[in-house]
């Protein structure tokens, strides 16, 4: 008898795992932003960024209100090109895991995802947060480490309830992409040793 209720309760978990993968998988449109940056003197280097399939297939993934996922990859890697090109005086995409010394330019730029979560409001707090960690690298030619910096982004809003929770996330994706690329601006643009570096070349 303990063994066939032990069964059912091992039959019942592993349905409601695969429920969760399905219901997990469901893709809700990804963020389409395209971030503007402050005109700037361009850093006078050429830059490989390195755009890895990493980078290319971060997402949140939610398992509540029916479960979802939402695709970051591809607005992170256009808004890091856009950022790149913006920087510095020749950036060239390399979508591979070549290492540094295969390279001709000065430098090599990698833009990274650390983690993508989402806060759900305690009671009293009526606002979600998602929250991306993302990190640059920066290495020289031959594949040393110039610099390195972590950025916290974070987009806010209320959290609704029922099928406008996916576009509460939504909304929240695209001002998190927004304060994600403002502050890497920021960190890359103002860093002394990376005009240190690019002076030298």
């Amino acid at each position: 008898m303990n063994k066939e209720i032990l069964a059912r309760k091992v039959s019942f978990v592993a349905l409601l795992l695969i429920l969760v993968i399905c219901c997990a998988g469901k893709l809700v449109e990804p963020p389409a932003i395209i971030i503007n940056f402050p005109d700037i003197d361009k850093l006078p280097i050429k830059v490989d960024l390195r755009i890895t399939e990493e980078l290319l297939n971060a997402k949140l993934v939610v398992l509540t209100e029916g479960g979802f996922e939402l695709p970051l990859g591809q607005v992170f890697s256009e808004n890091s090109e856009r950022l790149a090109r913006h920087l510095f005086s020749q950036v060239s995409v390399v979508h591979d895991e070549a290492s540094g010394a295969d390279t001709k330019s000065d430098a090599i730029l990698i833009p990274k995802v650390v983690s993508v979560t989402q806060t759900r409001p305690m009671l009293g707090y009526k606002n979600s947060v998602l929250l991306v960690v993302f990190e640059w690298w920066l290495y020289n030619g031959r594949g040393n480490l110039i610099w390195v910096d972590s950025i916290l982004a974070k987009g806010v809003s209320p959290l609704a309830s029922g099928a406008s929770v996916r576009k509460g996330t939504q909304k929240r994706a695209d001002k998190v992409t927004q304060d994600l690329f403002d502050k890497s601006f920021q960190a890359i643009s103002s860093s002394e040793v990376i005009k240190t570096f690019a002076s030298r070349m």
